[in-house]
C-alpha cells in the first residue's frame, strides 16, 4: 500500500470510530423510544375478559388470544436479540468490522487465509459446512477486523443454524463482503444480498473464479496457463455479474451501486506458501487479489466514517422493520377476525330477528285462542249464571 494512501486509511479509522460513538448515542436514545413502544404492546389484554368463567369462548376469540400471546413472544425476542446486538457493537467501536459472507465453499476461509497470511487450517476440502462458528481475524497491515461466517444454503443438517449466524453477524457489520463463484448465480444468493441490504448494509461483491487451474496431474506451467487463459475470460465474468444483479428488481432493488471485482482466491492463497515461492509473484498477479483489497480499502477511504456512523443506528432500525412487519400480520390476522365476528353478528341478527317473527306468532295465535275460548265461555257463563247473585267471583275463578 502506499505511503500516503495508508495515512488516508489511518485518518479515516480514526474517524470512524469518533463516528461510531455519535451514531451509538443517537441509536442508544431510539433504542429506548423501541421499548417504550413494546411494553405498551406487551401491556395488552388478551381480550378473554370479556367473557365469564361460565361462559364458552368462543374459537374466534381463543385464535386472537392465541395470535397475541406469539406475537407478544416474538417482540420479546426481536426485542431481546437487538439488545444483544447493540452491546456486542459496543464493545467493539474501535474497530471496523468487515463480515465475509456467502454460501458454503463459495471461498470465505480462503479470503480469510490469504489476508492474515495463514497455512490454510480453516480453508474446506470441498466439504460443505467447513465453517460452523463465528471467528473473527484481524488484518495486520490496516487493523481492521473481518468476522468469517458460516455458509448459507448449507443441504447437511444445521445449515439453518448456519444461515441464522450468518445473518446475526451481519447486523454489526460495517461492511459486507458478498462472494459468489463463477459456478452461476443462484437465486437463493440473490435472497440472501437482497436481505442484507434490506439491513441497511454497504456491500462488496467478489466473484471467486475456482474454474482456473487444470488437473494437479499436469505441470504447473501448464497450470499457470490455464488460469492466465482463464483470468483474460472478462467478458464472462461480466455476464454473471449482469446476471446476478439481474434479480434485484425482484426484490424492488438496485444493485448498480455494488462494487464487483473478481479473483482467483485459491491462486492468491497459494502465492503465499513457501512451496510456490518461486511462483509466488507470478501468482499473485494472476490472482488480482490485489483488486479486492484496494477496492476494500477504497471502500472504507471514501465511505468508511459514514458506515460506521451508520452501524448502530441500523441495528436500531432493523429492529424496528421486524417490528412493524410482525405489527402488520397482527393487524390482518385482526383483520381477518373483525370480518368473521362481523359475518358472526350478521348471523346472530338475522337468526333474533327469525326468532322474534316465530315467537310473535306464537304469542299472537294463544293470545287469539284464549281469547276465542274466554268468549265461548262467557256466552255459556252468562246463560248459566244470570241470576246467580256470585256471578262476578264465580267468573273470576273461571278467567
Amino acid at each position: 500500500m502506499k505511503q500516503d494512501f495508508k495515512e488516508e486509511l489511518n485518518n479515516v479509522l480514526m474517524q470512524s470510530t469518533d463516528a461510531a460513538k455519535e451514531g451509538m448515542d443517537i441509536a442508544a436514545s431510539q433504542k429506548e423510544n423501541v421499548k417504550m413502544v413494546l411494553d405498551k404492546v406487551m401491556a395488552q389484554k388478551n381480550g378473554s375478559h370479556l367473557f365469564s368463567q361460565d361462559m364458552k369462548v368462543p374459537p374466534v376469540y381463543s385464535a386472537y388470544q392465541q395470535k397475541l400471546y406469539e406475537l407478544q413472544h416474538t417482540l420479546r425476542t426481536i426485542y431481546r436479540e437487538m439488545d444483544e446486538k447493540f452491546y456486542d457493537y459496543r464493545q467493539d467501536l474501535s474497530s471496523f468490522t468487515i463480515t465475509v459472507f456467502g454460501k458454503t465453499t463459495v471461498g470465505k476461509s480462503t479470503l480469510m487465509e490469504t489476508l492474515i497470511h495463514g497455512k490454510g487450517d480453516s480453508i474446506g476440502k470441498g466439504a460443505q459446512r467447513t465453517t460452523r462458528d463465528v471467528r473473527r481475524y484481524v488484518w495486520d497491515e490496516n487493523h481492521i477486523e473481518f468476522v468469517d461466517v458460516p455458509g448459507i444454503c448449507a443441504a447437511k443438517s444445521g445449515g439453518l443454524e448456519d444461515s441464522k449466524k450468518a445473518f446475526d453477524a451481519v447486523r454489526t457489520a460495517d461492511l459486507v463482503l458478498f462472494l459468489i463463484t463463477d459456478d452461476g448465480p443462484q437465486e437463493e444468493e440473490a435472497a440472501a444480498l437482497a436481505k442484507i441490504r434490506s439491513m441497511g448494509k454497504p456491500v462488496i461483491c467478489i466473484l471467486n473464479v475456482k474454474a482456473c487451474g487444470a488437473d494437479n496431474d499436469f505441470s504447473f506451467k501448464l497450470r499457470l496457463h490455464s488460469i492466465e487463459k482463464r483470468m483474460t475470460h472478462t467478458n464472462d465474468f461480466s455476464d454473471i455479474k449482469k446476471q446476478f444483479y439481474a434479480y434485484a428488481p425482484k426484490y424492488g432493488d438496485d444493485w448498480s451501486d455494488i462494487p464487483f471485482v473478481y479473483a482467483d482466491l485459491h491462486m492468491a492463497w497459494l502465492s503465499e506458501q513457501p512451496e510456490y515461492q518461486i511462483y509466488s509473484q507470478t501468482l499473485y498477479q494472476l490472482s488480482r487479489f490485489e483488486t479486492v483489497t484496494d477496492t476494500i480499502l477504497r471502500e472504507i477511504c471514501q465511505h468508511g466514517i459514514l458506515y460506521q456512523f451508520r452501524t448502530p443506528i441500523d441495528i436500531i432500525c432493523h429492529t424496528l422493520r421486524q417490528v412493524d412487519a410482525e405489527m402488520r400480520g397482527q393487524i390482518q390476522a385482526s383483520s381477518q377476525l373483525m370480518v368473521e365476528l362481523n359475518r358472526s353478528y350478521s348471523q346472530l341478527q338475522q337468526s333474533r330477528k327469525e326468532y322474534q317473527r316465530y315467537q310473535d306468532n306464537r304469542i299472537q295465535r294463544f293470545l287469539t285462542g284464549v281469547a276465542d275460548d274466554l268468549k265461548s265461555r262467557a256466552s255459556v257463563f252468562v246463560e248459566d249464571h244470570y241470576e246467580d247473585e256470585k256471578a262476578g267471583a264465580r267468573w273470576e275463578q273461571v278467567v
